[in-house]
């Protein structure tokens, strides 16, 4: 991409909501562009039983106030052939997610729209997808976004910028992840954070779903870092109030990156040093349970040698990513996990 492009130095989300505002202005400003604002509505912001309706008297609020924050914008506009007027709420994201509390306290705020969109440029978690439909928002992804643009890029360079940002940075990006990550192996992907949430979510669906209840994927930057994690048990008390985590994590070691299966327990010791003890004893169990099941079950995932270091999270088993072909990490590793989490139940 060109480093001329204004949307390569400015890549934040309230630059997205301005790119959105300026567009549905600059679309609805003269008469030649009736096309393109037809284009842009039939694409991504009417109904599917409204397409070919034409608008005008376009208006935008941005960061409008309600009970539950602050909205990312609210489009109004008439359609022509009943004068009728109807309004969308947009939220806007470039990297961050967002919660089922804020979808739904936009929604009731501003209850019985025309429609609710949630554009995020970044790759959609699974998770994520699932949480914004079933809160009845309609999503917009950038591969959608630069589809629509495509067509009418060479009516203002602002709108060529954009397009050819968004299709760099993001949906020609994410589109890769499949060939480049997982056909050719070029694991410094996961040095990004989209491409380890793809990864989980490649692994999440491998996952039994009657094991899936109490699941979830989490996942942050340590040292500006990314991290990715599966976790997969959790509120397990070591002692009385003192709660376990089982989680796979994505991320790097001394250069590798790897999937790891970690125990955590955060605490505050007594002088007895109990927990540490009692912590320690469990992880030698669960590091046998792993050694078994990897031999027992004729598992072909190689095994490193795990770390002893940390005191709050330590390592049960490592594979480096370099040492496992992907086929046997996928066909290997839904199977390793259900007979861990049986072992586990049954044993704590």
């Amino acid at each position: 991409m060109d480093n001329t492009n204004i949307f390569y130095h400015s890549p934040k989300e309230l630059t997205t909501d301005a790119f959105w505002v300026w567009l549905l202005y600059f679309v609805d400003s003269e008469d030649k562009y009736k096309e393109t604002k037809q284009i842009l509505f039939d694409a991504l912001i009417l109904k599917d039983s409204d397409r070919g309706r034409q608008v005008h008297k376009i208006s935008v609020d941005r960061q409008k106030s309600c009970h539950h924050g602050r909205i990312d914008f609210l489009l109004t506009f008439t359609f022509i052939d009943d004068n009728s007027e109807h309004s969308v709420l947009f939220e806007d994201k470039t990297w961050s997610t967002t919660t089922q509390e804020q979808l739904n306290g936009y929604k009731s705020d501003y209850p019985d729209l025309y429609r609710y969109l949630y554009y995020k440029l970044a790759y959609i978690r699974l998770a994520e997808s699932k949480l914004v439909t079933d809160c009845g928002y309609d999503i917009i992804n950038s591969k959608m976004m630069g589809d629509c643009l495509s067509r009418f890029t060479d009516i203002h360079i602002l709108i060529k910028y954009y397009y050819e940002y968004i299709k760099a940075t993001f949906s020609d990006y994410i589109d890769s992840l499949d060939q480049s990550l997982l056909k050719d192996c070029n694991y410094d992907l996961l040095w990004d954070a989209q491409a380890q949430l793809y990864l989980a979510d490649k692994l999440w669906l491998l996952l039994p779903d009657d094991n899936k209840d109490g699941m979830y994927i989490q996942f942050g930057t340590s040292s500006g870092r990314p991290w990715t994690e599966i976790v997969i048990s959790e509120d397990n008390p070591i002692i009385p109030g003192y709660n376990e985590s089982i989680f796979w994590r994505i991320d790097i070691r001394s250069g590798r990156f790897y999937l790891r299966l970690n125990q955590y327990c955060w605490y505050e010791d007594d002088e007895q040093g109990t927990i540490t003890r009692k912590k320690r004893e469990r992880l030698d169990r669960l590091r046998v349970y792993s050694d078994d099941i990897l031999e027992d079950s004729k598992l072909h995932l190689q095994k490193a040698v795990p770390s002893d270091r940390g005191l709050y999270e330590q390592e049960i088993v490592i594979f480096f990513l370099d040492e496992n072909p992907w086929q046997t990490i996928f066909h290997d590793f839904p199977i390793y996990t259900s007979k861990f989490l049986e072992l586990y139940s049954k044993s704590f």
